[in-house]
């Protein structure tokens, strides 16, 4: 839970001064022998000073405060730091699992969900590789399927829901360091590109012609030499590949917002490592 205090060279140094303090404090307490090579006169005055009860008051009084100190700070700032950072963390990657959801498990009406139902799993880098490999490949052959186009949409209509949440979550990504400020503001980017394309898919023929004739079967009619359809049919392919395009770039900076290091050391999903 903690391994991250020989992270932080800070919290470093002050466990360290902490160390020394309750080792300075045992010194003091215990007073230990008297060592050979000072057992001379010439060390005498030295040793006595040392060995008073004024010298052991004043020094084990200030090493215990420091040590007390400490301790308090352990309780009254790393923990409830700790805490916050991890339901922060959670909280933001609830916002980005919304997406990605929506587009893997076909959430229609996933926008009217809690956010806290949306699975954090998919922010994993074994699924987001997975869906990043997949939308490149569809791209590559120009090639969607109906279902693949109705992801697409799903996940445009769940940036349309969340990207006011996104947008004023800056706050809180922010509290947990500069670089996931940075980071947030480059997912918001990336959001904002998703939600530019909200509202401009391709209508064919007043209606007439339908997603399912592209990406599916077309009806009778809808071939090379129908005009109007070639070019609903490029338009919507063209729609469909740069949402895909967008979709990549935002689970893209996703893998980077999750490889950002925390200070508490909290994990993907929000909660710290089990030991």
């Amino acid at each position: 839970m903690f391994r991250w205090w020989w992270k932080d060279r800070w919290e470093r140094k002050l466990f360290y001064g902490f160390l020394a303090s309750l080792t300075l404090l045992l010194m003091v307490k215990i007073k230990f022998p008297v060592p050979a090579f000072m057992a001379s006169p010439d060390w005498a005055c030295l040793i006595s000073a040392l060995q008073s009860k004024a010298f052991e008051d004043i020094v084990g009084d200030l090493m215990t405060g420091i040590a007390a100190a400490y301790i308090f700070y352990i309780f009254i700032e790393i923990f409830p730091r700790h805490h916050r950072e991890k339901n922060s963390l959670r909280a933001l990657n609830y916002i980005l699992a919304s997406v990605v959801d929506s587009y893997v498990n076909i959430r229609t009406f996933g926008h009217e969900d809690l956010i806290s139902h949306n699975d954090l799993a998919l922010l994993e880098s074994q699924s987001t590789n997975k869906l990043i490999d997949e939308l490149q490949r569809k791209r590559e052959r120009r090639k969607f399927s109906v279902q693949d186009f109705a992801r697409l949409r799903v996940m445009l209509g769940c940036v349309d829901s969340r990207i006011q949440d996104i947008r004023l979550a800056l706050p809180i990504a922010a509290s947990l360091s500069p670089e996931h400020a940075l980071q947030w503001l480059q997912l918001t980017d990336r959001a904002r590109l998703i939600h530019e394309q909200f509202g401009k898919e391709p209508v064919g023929m007043d209606g007439c012609f339908e997603p399912e004739h592209v990406f599916g079967t077309p009806s009778k009619g809808m071939n090379d030499s129908n005009d109007l359809y070639v070019a609903y049919r490029q338009g919507l392919t063209f729609y469909a590949d740069g949402l895909a395009q967008r979709l990549v770039q935002f689970v893209t900076e996703i893998e980077a917002w999750i490889k950002l290091p925390v200070e508490s050391d909290i994990n993907r999903h929000g909660v710290p490592p089990v030991s």
